[in-house]
């Protein structure tokens, strides 16, 4: 019978196939021990499993950009290994280890880091990769693959919160996966051999961990600014998005990743934006309005666009108290965007965006929003005339201030008239209610100056051409030159 569409993507996929092969493997040494096993039975079950091998071994069915394709690669590796008797399994293990090459060429970035926009994924293929080791026969290929996981590994450390816990970048989820856990203790012991500053510009990823004292994690400020978007694989609509850590406190955060095989797409408004699944929380995880980024026109971007790569990044340290993280990108909708991170750790963070139309024919009355999710663990006191105040486990306050036009919004589990406020906090299945933050102007252009502040509320702010100036209660104004 002809193949539903189910069954296409659920069992002849390309990661179904390889992970099957494993097991047949495994099945076909076991069942030839078996005497209830009888010949008729061993040959169907010895056709399924070279079916499998001649579908991998096609180059159409091969996935050449993704981690499906380490499966791949992984279960004709195994195969040769398991069964050494057949003539032609010399040439199944050179296709394999010439593909491993050229995979982790298109993959890995010369810095690293994985192009899947995800820290879980970052994690999720190097135990793949260090079981792939001992299945290789030549020793060339095994100290490639060495140089590569040594690579992956110390990238992997960026992503790891003063807290321990994964950054949550594109489909990441909100636990630490039993695979991944051994990759992610090696990488929690390599944070504090970090530079305070750390630049990626060919990945798309700038990190400030700022100690203030050791490397205590209670001592550490984290910050993370986003700009990779080198493929629609695992990729949210968070450029230029970014998270905030103060100690094992997380402040600003994504609201991380939902998944699941319902409501495939394959047509739709939604399919023609890069969404390839119509379950609501997965939609609204994968939104911008549910990431610290600036959303236009109330809808998100389409990620079917050609994908810039990495955007520019740079950053820098300003002063002893301040630093700088920096990005600007031409946006889909016709505009051009420059975030600017200006970061006092463990005090506060300026978050500044220029949004200018790259056309004179914009419209006149476009509407702008900045979006900011609070930690769950955060509880919002107030919002009211342009100023926010929320309470923090240990009772501290953090302050969120509107300084310049425009009006503040605050929402907490809403289905209508979107979905906004959720968080995955526990699975990747349910989504629980958790403050966001929005600030919004309309106008042919917008400018956004939103400040968080743990020492008090700003009692003066200017900018003047790239000079800032800024003072809060009790303490003498600082100006802060705006270039490195």
């Amino acid at each position: 019978p002809a193949l539903t569409p189910h069954t296409r993507f659920k069992v002849w996929t390309d990661s179904a196939v390889a992970i099957r092969v494993n097991v047949m493997a495994y099945a076909l040494l076991r069942a030839a021990t078996l005497t209830s096993c009888d010949d008729a039975r061993y040959e169907r079950l010895f056709r399924a499993m070279l079916d499998h091998i001649l579908l991998l071994c096609a180059d159409h069915f091969f996935s050449g950009t993704d981690n499906h394709g380490l499966l791949q690669i992984l279960g004709l590796l195994v195969f040769t290994k398991a069964l050494p008797c057949f003539s032609w399994g010399a040439h199944v293990q050179a296709l394999a280890t010439k593909r491993l090459r050229k995979l982790l060429e298109r993959m890995v970035t010369s810095e690293g880091f994985v192009r899947e926009h995800s820290s879980e994924y970052q994690a999720a293929i190097l135990p793949i990769l260090a079981n792939m080791e001992r299945f290789l026969t030549e020793e060339s290929d095994r100290q490639f693959l060495r140089t590569q996981l040594k690579s992956l590994r110390a990238a992997l450390a960026h992503f790891i919160r003063p807290d321990g816990s994964l950054a949550p970048l594109g489909d990441t989820p909100p636990f630490i996966s039993p695979s991944t856990l051994n990759e992610i203790t090696r990488a929690r012991a390599r944070v504090a051999r970090q530079k305070d500053l750390a630049l990626f510009p060919k990945s798309g990823y700038a990190f400030v961990r700022a100690r203030l004292g050791d490397n205590a994690a209670n001592n550490v400020s984290w910050l993370a600014l986003q700009g990779a978007f080198h493929s629609r694989i695992h990729k949210h609509c968070d450029d230029l998005a970014f998270l905030w850590s103060e100690g094992k406190q997380n402040i600003l955060v994504d609201s991380g990743q939902q998944y699941g095989y319902d409501g495939l797409l394959f047509v739709g408004p939604l399919y023609d934006k890069g969404f390839y699944f119509s379950a609501p929380n997965r939609v609204y995880s994968e939104s911008v309005h549910a990431h610290n980024a600036v959303e236009i026109h109330g809808e998100s971007y389409s990620r079917k666009i050609p994908p810039p790569g990495a955007l520019p990044l740079s950053g820098g340290q300003l002063s002893e108290k301040y630093w700088l993280l920096e990005g600007e990108w031409q946006r889909p909708e016709g505009f051009r965007q420059q975030r600017r991170l200006v970061f006092s750790p463990a005090r506060w963070l300026l978050v500044m965006d220029e949004v200018q139309p790259l056309s004179v024919a914009s419209p006149e009355h476009t509407s702008f929003s900045q979006w900011f999710h609070l930690d769950a663990s955060l509880n919002l006191l107030s919002c009211e005339r342009g100023q926010a105040c929320a309470m923090l486990p240990d009772k501290r306050k953090l302050y969120c201030q509107n300084l310049n036009y425009g009006e503040l919004s605050h929402h907490k589990g809403e289905f209508a008239p979107r979905m906004q406020a959720w968080q995955a906090t526990e699975s990747t299945q349910w989504l629980e209610p958790a403050w966001t933050i929005g600030v919004h102007q309309r106008g042919k252009a917008a400018q956004f100056a939103t400040l968080f502040s743990l020492c008090g509320p700003c009692i003066s702010f200017r900018v003047i051409k790239h000079v800032c100036h800024i003072q809060f209660e009790n303490e003498s104004g600082d100006d802060i030159i705006l270039q490195l």
